[in-house]
């Protein structure tokens, strides 16, 4: 039975692997670029020429639709099997799921059907049919396997790496690497977007100057993000929210803004739970060494230390059960948009309150 990919560590590797997409593949996950990515790279597995590719959407096909495609051959080339795709199948999965788990059981079809959906449940009798015979791509940010589940920075950064060079044509070194991780955040169709408008401004080996870099990546709405995480993480709280009101009032959503937000404040939360992993074992870790594990580049430690003693460590250890609590009522019980507007601004209150129990120099 074999175990879902991810799209990224796929991506990183020097060849496509041994395993073949079989009778069925399905891509699932949160982050729509990396599904439209991981969709491509499974239909390119299949060794299917474009022609025989026949896309369907979900919230409008029916089953018999479907399964006619699948399994009738083409008029012209009786050889040539075909690969149908599923666009937005979660609804489609949930009303033809017996006559999928049929199909993925008893087909003979030389055909490959593929599924492509936001939510996928690995437990359910479909998803291990599928293990047994086909390939499951996820297609989500790579998280560490740690409280809080933070995005998996190092990672994220060989993918941007990567995929600079190979869709962009841009060589860029790893610390210009970690300040468009900086500036942007962990969204993956905003870093592909800041990696087109940088590539304008190459030179013609495919290199870009750090200034050119920092006057180009994110623009005004991002340089925007940045002022609201030192505002917030400085306590001046008002003027976040004012920054926030200017974002919003261009149209930017706060689904967009609170990822990137997020991405900032979960450093200072790291940090605080690495240094109070180290005391449970009797160890010392230094505030700077804690904040560089965190992901804090070497440049900005002192400005990070200064301000996570100012936020205090009774509000740092409570960052990530914050973040986490923000992240469930934007999926749920505030995903309107008044609500969640009151939602981020409930978190970045939270921010002005009186400091903690100040962390001591050590």
């Amino acid at each position: 039975m074999s175990q879902p990919l991810c799209i990224v560590e796929e991506l990183l590797k020097p060849s496509a692997g041994s395993k073949t997409v079989g009778k069925i593949g399905v891509v699932f996950g949160d982050d729509a670029f990396l599904r439209r990515t991981a969709l491509h790279w499974l239909i390119e597995r299949t060794g299917v020429h474009a022609e025989w590719v026949h896309y369907f959407d979900g919230d409008d096909s029916d089953w018999v639709d479907v399964n006619d495609e699948v399994s009738t051959v083409s008029l012209f080339d009786q050889d040539e099997k075909k690969v149908v795709v599923v666009r937005n199948a979660a609804k489609f999965i949930t009303a033809n799921r017996p006559q999928l788990e049929k199909w993925v059981e008893k087909s003979k079809s030389d055909s490959i059907l593929i599924l492509e959906t936001s939510t996928w449940m690995s437990t359910t009798k479909l998803a291990k049919a599928v293990s047994e015979v086909g390939l499951a791509v996820r297609a989500s940010i790579p998280k560490l396997k740690e409280w809080g589940e933070p995005p998996d920075h190092l990672k994220i950064e060989k993918w941007l790496l990567v995929h600079a060079q190979k869709h962009h044509h841009l060589r860029l070194n790893k610390l210009q690497a970690e300040k468009i991780l900086e500036l942007v955040g962990t969204e993956f169709s905003f870093l592909d977007n800041e990696l087109a408008k940088l590539a304008l401004f190459a030179g013609k080996d495919g290199t870009v100057s750090d200034e050119t870099l920092k006057e180009t990546v994110g623009g005004w709405r991002l340089q925007t993000v940045w002022t609201i995480l030192e505002e917030v993480a400085e306590g001046r709280v008002a003027e976040a929210l004012a920054h926030v009101d200017r974002l919003l009032a261009t149209g930017e959503s706060i689904n967009a803004l609170l990822p990137q937000l997020s991405w900032g404040l979960r450093r200072f939360g790291v940090a605080v739970q690495l240094i109070e992993q180290a005391e449970r074992v009797s160890k010392t870790l230094k505030i700077p060494e804690a904040l560089a594990l965190a992901g804090f580049r070497k440049n900005d430690l002192g400005n990070a230390e200064r301000q996570l003693r100012r936020i205090g460590r009774a509000r740092a250890s409570k960052i990530l059960l914050w973040l986490l609590e923000a992240d469930r009522k934007l999926k749920g019980s505030h995903s309107q948009d008044e609500r969640t507007r009151f939602m981020l601004e409930e978190l970045l209150m939270r921010f002005s309150d009186q400091p903690g129990k100040v962390l001591t120099r050590t």
